[in-house]
C-alpha cells in the first residue's frame, strides 16, 4: 500500500511540474466544457438536449443520441427557428453573473483556453482581470500561435 501511495505522489508531482512548466512557457491549454457555466444559469448539455427534445415531442427513452437531436431540430425547423431556440436556451444577450469557476480559470494563466460554451463568461472573467483572450469560434480562426498549431 505504501508503494502505491508513493507512486501516486510521484505521478502527481511530475504532473504538477509539467503543468507549471507549460504555464511558464505560455503553452498550457485548458479544455473547458459547458459545466463551467452551470452555476451562472446556463443549462448542462443534458438539460439543453431535453429542452430541444421536448419541443420535438421525442420521448425520454428515444433521447440516446444527443448530437442528433439538435440537428433534427435544425433540419425540421430551419436555421432561423434553430438559432432562436439556441439563443433562448443558452440565454444569449442576458447579463449573466460570473461564478468562481470562471475567475479561477483565468488565474491559471493558460496560454490557450478551448471551450465549446455558447456564453461569453470566460471572456468576461478575462476582461475583469485585464487579460486579453483570442476567441476562436470557427475553424478559420485557428491560426499559428508561437509557431505551433493549436
Amino acid at each position: 500500500m505504501k508503494e502505491i501511495r508513493e507512486n501516486i505522489k510521484k505521478t502527481y508531482e511530475e504532473s504538477k511540474r509539467i503543468i507549471k512548466k507549460a504555464q511558464k512557457e505560455q503553452q498550457l491549454v485548458l479544455f473547458v466544457g459547458a459545466g463551467a457555466s452551470i452555476d451562472s444559469g446556463i443549462p448542462s448539455w443534458e438539460t439543453a438536449i431535453n429542452m430541444i427534445a421536448d419541443r420535438l415531442d421525442i420521448e425520454k427513452k428515444e433521447r440516446i443520441d444527443t448530437l442528433r437531436i439538435p440537428q433534427f431540430y435544425y433540419n425540421s425547423r430551419g436555421k432561423k427557428e434553430y438559432t432562436q431556440l439556441m439563443r433562448q436556451i443558452f440565454r444569449s444577450g442576458e447579463d449573466l453573473d460570473l461564478n468562481p469557476i470562471h475567475k479561477e480559470l483565468i488565474k491559471i494563466n493558460a496560454g490557450t483556453i478551448v471551450t465549446t460554451n455558447y456564453d461569453k463568461l470566460i471572456e468576461k472573467a478575462a476582461e475583469e482581470n485585464a487579460e486579453v483572450l483570442d476567441v476562436v469560434s470557427c475553424n478559420e480562426d485557428l491560426l499559428l500561435k508561437k509557431g505551433k498549431f493549436f
